[in-house]
């Protein structure tokens, strides 16, 4: 609007003793109404900045960095764990914003920026709909357009800038910097382990407990040691690549090489020997491929490649080959189930009869591989037996590791990664699925408090990932 050049000169002077006058939390700012009469000089508030801290909640992982793996399958485990007010009342992909409550609570809004990682939106700050007086603190769900074809592509960790600019009554007046670790989309750990140094850690831990319902978690009561642990084991549905197209080209060599006629996955009409003969062509192609064990870590956690770099490396770790292994079956129909415990995961096939077919394919370093460079029928020999031989040992771990589990011994699970694929994607590190994703649009989305207070507590808690090599471990098998 059109002022007296006077009355600007004078109110431009004033704005800027204010600015130059501010504290680290509190100025006052020049807020311009559109609608008010050309005569009628601009009026001020005063803006206090609300905002004390943003952190990120995803401490299923422990850490205050952020989780790719985490972030892109959290409202997969919301939907897959219906049965747990654990997941279903604090699993969720939002950072946790803490404010300050101002003296005039002006509606504040958010606009985050547009970054590696994130979608440019923007969500609603009104405290006139917060309960709080003057000085009380808040915690809050901060929603973010998270960028999820990028979070899906996230190769290596690296630290980055999350902003946000903040207008109070449509007016700019602030921005805030959220610097932050992202770790790499393939960067996992199996278990989280919290621990409570209050006295009332047997009540916390007996509290999430009795909320966990099937989601896996144990109470540790060692010496010295009590704390809960909680598995992670589900997130790794989305390392399971069943739609890489290597898997097709595999499918026709194995065909063309001559080990096998056909792959079968159950269809009504299949045996259990068709499948099982599916399940040795991987085996064959393993060994084709020169695939041999070979541990890979980033920092201080596993780091997990696809079913493309485990065959094009020719190398992989328990975990790799478990998801390798389950990418081939998914593929062809085969249901998977992993088994874990401290130390060592591996899949077991569900056949067409309902049987377990356990085959861990790290037992196949305890054998000399043939040339299959020229396929002949002493080297498919050697290669079937050395999948029998594998198998044969699988089995006898299988029992003792079934029996820990119906016994409810520490970290010992059986996960069905088959039914996750209905609710957590695969990352398909070959195709990039999330490109084709729809990002979630939070504009417009006034913030809401967390009343959670066991939330709240769990975030105070000591967090540590746990990848332990215990009794079980790969080392033995």
């Amino acid at each position: 609007m059109k002022l007296k050049k006077q009355w600007g000169l004078v109110l431009t002077a004033f704005i800027l003793l204010a600015i130059s006058c501010k504290d680290d939390n509190y100025y006052t700012v020049e807020v311009v109404h559109p609608e008010t009469p050309a005569e009628t000089p601009q009026d001020t508030i005063e803006y206090e900045n609300p905002i004390l801290g943003i952190r990120n909640l995803n401490y299923y992982l422990g850490t205050t960095d952020l989780n790719p793996a985490y972030i892109l399958q959290a409202k997969g485990l919301v939907q897959l764990y219906q049965d747990s007010p654990f997941v279903q009342n604090r699993v969720t992909n939002d950072l946790l914003l803490t404010v300050r409550v101002p003296e005039h609570p002006v509606k504040y809004i958010l606009k985050v920026m547009e970054t590696d990682i994130t979608n440019p939106d923007y969500c609603i700050l009104d405290f006139s709909k917060l309960k709080g007086n003057a000085g009380d603190t808040l915690n809050l769900y901060m929603p973010v357009n998270w960028n999820y074809q990028a979070l899906a592509s996230w190769e290596k960790s690296r630290r980055l800038n999350l902003s946000w600019e903040v207008y109070a009554n449509d007016r700019f007046v602030d921005t805030y910097v959220y610097d932050v670790v992202c770790r790499s989309v393939h960067d996992f750990s199996y278990w989280t382990q919290w621990r409570d140094n209050s006295g009332d850690s047997d009540k916390w831990y007996d509290q999430l407990m009795g909320e966990m319902g099937s989601y896996a978690a144990w109470r540790m009561r060692e010496e010295g040691d009590n704390s809960l642990i909680v598995s992670n084991t589900y997130m790794l549905a989305g390392f399971i690549d069943e739609h890489s197209p290597l898997i097709d080209r595999m499918k026709q060599e194995v065909i063309k090489d001559g080990y096998v006629d056909n792959i079968y996955g159950p269809d009504g009409y299949t045996t259990d020997e068709d499948c099982i003969a599916s399940i040795d062509a991987f085996a064959y192609l393993m060994q084709k491929y020169q695939v041999k064990y070979a541990q890979r870590n980033s920092n201080d956690r596993p780091y997990i490649r696809g079913i493309d770099e485990v065959f094009g490396l020719g190398q992989g770790y328990y975990t790799e080959l478990a998801c390798a292994f389950a990418s081939w079956c998914i593929n062809i129909g085969i249901p998977v189930d992993f088994i874990s415990m401290p130390g060592h995961i591996y899949p077991v096939a569900i056949l067409p009869s309902g049987k377990d077919f356990p085959w861990d394919a790290i037992g196949l370093r305890h054998y000399d591989y043939p040339d299959l460079s020229k396929p002949s029928k002493e080297a498919f020999a050697q290669a079937h037996e050395n999948f029998v031989k594998v198998q044969e040992t699988s089995a006898e771990y299988y029992i003792e590791d079934m029996a820990a589990i119906k016994a409810n011994e520490m970290m010992f699970q059986r996960t069905n990664l088959y039914a996750a694929r209905f609710y957590m994607p695969s990352f398909n590190f070959s195709d990039k699925y999330w490109s084709n994703a729809l990002s979630r649009s939070v504009e417009g989305r006034e913030l809401q408090p967390v009343t959670d207070s066991l939330l709240l507590k769990m975030l105070n808690m000591y967090q540590e990932p746990v990848n332990t090599t215990a009794v079980g471990g790969t080392e033995e098998r």
